[in-house]
């Protein structure tokens, strides 16, 4: 499986790899103190983590069986569907904070550390067998505490997973070309016009339907419906949009339509994954 999570605690291994091969402490407030699933799968992803960095000098010690990894930097606890961690203080701020800090502004660029509000993160990923992934999730900044929670639903939760197709995934070309492309369509087209798109990006219409099956493991139109379905759900949390007002500029003629699209693509019914989110963002209102 290729999971934004996945994604995410990759490039924080790698951050805190380069600090430590650079003789640099880890800022704490960069680093969240915790990472909660709505599945019950931290382990699984640990364990596929340190399968792809087993191979760098990173780790000085390592106990999966206490489901713990830790260095002098750092501390992963694993408790099902929550992962806690923990890092060394530091007052002085280093040139790799700075850094660590623009990443994630350019990252998710309506993350501040001016707010303490819930801030949202959407993403659409591909998976193997011709699936894609749809996860929402949110960030929330303490400027007291100095730190940053994260909170992460997977809405396809299946809960195998393949390191040679992670692998494979992380190397998969003409991504940007894929996004280029993407990016054309708006989110209110029901059908693609493949030769307008084909002439927008520069791309063939061959190009263009070879890299979406490569990519995505779906045709462009269902891609598209795919990221329709997740985007309406997005704009229902966070928007003040009226539920009508949605299904329209997503391209369904009315609200039960677009519950009944949804339902039938993820097999979850709106009003459950709704119930799921709106129980955490409580949980995570209250945080810290």
């Amino acid at each position: 499986m290729k999971t934004i999570l996945y994604e995410y605690l990759r490039k924080i291994l790698f951050r805190f790899w380069i600090a430590y091969t650079s003789k640099f402490i880890p800022p704490d407030e960069l680093l969240p103190k915790r990472i909660q699933l709505l599945s019950k799968n931290g382990s699984q992803f640990i364990g596929l983590l340190l399968e792809v960095f087993i191979g760098i000098p990173w780790f000085r010690s390592l106990n999966l069986s206490s489901n713990s990894i830790h260095n002098e930097h750092i501390c992963y606890s694993i408790y099902e569907n929550e992962i806690h961690l923990e890092s060394r203080n530091t007052e002085e701020e280093t040139d790799f904070q700075k850094l660590s800090l623009q990443y994630l502004k350019d990252r998710h660029t309506r993350w501040t550390k001016e707010s303490q509000v819930l801030t949202p993160i959407q993403s659409l990923l591909p998976l193997s067998r011709n699936r894609v992934i749809g996860l929402l999730g949110f960030y929330i900044y303490d400027n007291t505490l100095q730190r940053c929670w994260v909170f992460l639903y997977n809405l396809d939760q299946k809960e195998k997973y393949s390191h040679k197709e992670v692998l494979k995934y992380h190397s998969l070309p003409n991504r940007k070309e894929f996004e280029k492309a993407y990016s054309k369509i708006p989110m209110n087209q029901i059908e693609v016009n493949l030769e307008k798109l084909a002439e927008e990006t520069g791309l063939s219409q061959n190009e263009l339907e070879e890299n979406f099956k490569y990519y995505a493991g779906f045709s462009i139109d269902k891609y598209h419906k795919h990221n329709r379905l997740l985007e309406g759900l997005y704009l229902h949390i966070f928007s003040n949009l009226r539920k009508n007002e949605i299904s329209d500029s997503i391209g369904f003629n009315s609200r039960n339509s677009y519950y009944k699209a949804f339902k039938t693509h993820f097999q979850k019914s709106y009003t459950h994954i709704m119930r799921l989110i709106d129980n955490v963002k409580k949980q995570g209102s209250n945080k810290p």
